[in-house]
């Protein structure tokens, strides 16, 4: 664990640090702000670490009374949300019929594929992990339904 001070406000006779902790075994990362010596505030660090520490600084500094910065009271803008290309939302409309249709579902093609882009609009709204795992899922199941009717295509020839 390695602690550095990155930010003293001193301001009518008080003063505030902030520390910056890095993490350690069991310790996790933080920063730290002390008042006239005492732990007053913790804020964890996280990957937005810098929003944290601007957080940090300006606790800091309104402690001792100093004029607050806004930009860094400002939380961080949140990341656009995440929305996969329409290519490829299609693509896994068009896999999810598929696998209907070769697990012997018996809709027609036309609402087999309308359920597929339900199915892929329901997953692109639960963010870009869920999307690739259940992307992954269906090229997986499409390819254990091919393997499937490969065998049993195999088991056919030999018998005849």
């Amino acid at each position: 664990m390695a602690i550095t001070s990155l930010h003293i406000a001193d301001f009518n006779g008080n003063q505030a640090e902030v520390l910056m902790v890095t993490a350690s075994k069991g310790v996790a990362p933080r920063f730290d702000i002390l008042f006239n010596g005492q732990l007053a505030d913790q804020v964890p660090a996280t990957s937005a670490w810098r929003a944290e520490q601007k957080l940090a600084i300006a606790k800091a500094r309104v402690l001792v009374g100093l004029p607050e910065v806004e930009d860094a009271l400002t939380p961080a803008p949140a990341a656009a949300p995440w929305a996969p290309t329409s290519r490829r939302q299609a693509k896994m409309a068009l896999m999810y019929a598929e696998n209907a249709r070769e697990a012997g579902a018996t809709d027609s093609p036309n609402a087999l594929l309308a359920k597929g882009r339900e199915h892929a609009a329901v997953w692109a709204g639960y963010g870009r992990e869920a999307f690739n795992h259940e992307f992954d899922r269906l090229v997986v199941e499409g390819n254990e339904l091919c393997e499937d009717w490969d065998l049993a295509a195999r088991e056919k020839v030999i018998v005849y």
